[in-house]
């Protein structure tokens, strides 16, 4: 199995003159994409203590709270949604990985990567 993690901003999801750029669904994947972005980062550094297959075993749990929380936003895409799915994302990192604050930082600060601060810079993905 694989798991797409995307690097850079040249996709739509992360280009702010894209009108949809503040919509609930792209905010919500923005954050969730940064979320991977930084796991990956993070045991990469080392800052994450996990082997080989506990960085893949994450990024597929990731991937599976993403795209099942995600689901349930596009289904009503509300403010008030948008913000509880937050917490049950919250809530989901706290019982499965370490270091929820990093992943806090990463899922907000995360728009501001580029290729240029990439450790895998020659990579625009990177397939696990």
């Amino acid at each position: 199995m694989s798991v797409k993690v995307t690097w850079g901003n040249n996709l739509p999801l992360y280009q702010k003159s894209n009108e949809n750029y503040n919509s609930i669904p792209s905010r919500w994947y923005r954050y969730s994409e940064n979320m991977k972005r930084g796991w990956v980062l993070g045991c990469e550094s080392g800052k994450i203590k996990s082997t080989h297959l506990e960085k893949i075993g994450g990024l597929v749990k990731l991937d599976k709270f993403r795209n099942i929380l995600g689901e349930e936003l596009c289904e009503n895409p509300t403010e008030e949604n948008y913000s509880f799915q937050m917490e049950v994302l919250e809530l989901l990192l706290e019982e499965h990985f370490p270091n929820i604050k990093d992943f806090n930082k990463w899922g907000l600060e995360g728009d501001e990567y580029s290729p240029s601060n990439n450790p895998f810079s020659e990579l625009e993905t990177t397939e696990i």
